[in-house]
């Protein structure tokens, strides 16, 4: 309930006697509080509650919820700029929710930490929504930590081209966030069911949007410009169909390399090498 209504939940612990309450059971509503203000939005700049639940849980780090506070005390600590006990907080809450298979406890530290970023699905109204992809997909804010964890080589990296291109897609989404950060823009990525998908949607402030593909060799751009051009028919023929209500069309159409040439094809998708995103 904490996660899907957390205005509610709020709502209803405020109404609780906290006068009987056993030790535990206080633990746990005091972590359930932070929870609950958390998630409707509300920054906790005060600890006398999540306080109360860590004191508890660090004499009891086999509970469940022991990943769960460590969180949210970090984040405490991090809304109050003692970063410090924060990263440390965080890190623990990462590996105790590791071990006991928490996932998404971790991935909410690792997200604190800057280890990883959630990219949102974008669900044009092309197909049927549930034939589009709409849960977000996960990223390395700096695939060099990837390439770190697994031993990489660029040895190894050349002789493991798949891996090599899912780090380059990685680099590619790190670069543009960097690049876009002052254009006030968003970053989003299309699938479907069908395997048509767009690797990165750039959106911009004003509306306007580019769909983008990022190919590490020259052998895969066919494919890339496959897809881009594809979902430009589909968002046409919406259009055609949906005249009350119409989609805007790609302002862009590019696929980002490893190669070294920047080049319009007769299409006009654009083919950017990834050092030329800076400029």
């Amino acid at each position: 309930m904490v996660d899907s209504l957390p205005d509610s939940t709020l709502a209803l612990l405020r109404k609780v006697d906290c006068d009987n309450l056993s030790a535990k059971d206080m633990a746990e509503y005091s972590l359930l509080f932070t929870m609950a203000q958390d998630k409707s939005g509300l920054d906790v700049d005060n600890d006398s509650l999540i306080r109360i639940a860590y004191d508890w849980f660090q004499q009891h780090q086999d509970d469940s919820l022991y990943a769960k506070c460590l969180y949210y005390m970090g984040k405490y600590y991090m809304l109050n700029d003692s970063t410090e006990q924060a990263i440390s907080l965080l890190t623990q809450s990462s590996q105790k929710s590791n071990k006991i298979g928490d996932l998404k406890t971790e991935s909410m530290a690792l997200e604190k930490l800057f280890v990883i970023q959630d990219i949102g699905a974008w669900c044009p109204a092309i197909r049927s929504k549930s034939n589009i992809r709409s849960t977000p997909k996960r990223s390395f804010c700096d695939p060099s930590v990837a390439v770190a964890a697994l031993g990489l080589s660029p040895d190894i990296l050349m002789t493991q081209l798949k891996t090599f291109g899912f780090l380059f897609e990685q680099m590619c989404i790190r670069d543009l966030r960097i690049y876009t950060m002052d254009q006030d823009s968003h970053l989003s990525y299309y699938r479907d069911r069908y395997g048509l998908e767009a690797d990165v949607v750039l959106h911009l402030s004003d509306g306007r949007y580019a769909l983008i593909e990022c190919k590490l060799g020259s052998r895969e751009i066919e494919d890339g410009a496959a897809h881009l051009l594809e979902l430009k028919r589909l968002i046409k023929t919406h259009n055609e169909s949906e005249m009350q209500n119409p989609l805007r069309e790609p302002d862009l159409l590019m696929i980002i390399t490893g190669g070294q040439m920047a080049y319009t094809r007769p299409d006009g998708v654009k083919i950017v090498p990834i050092g030329c995103l800076k400029d």
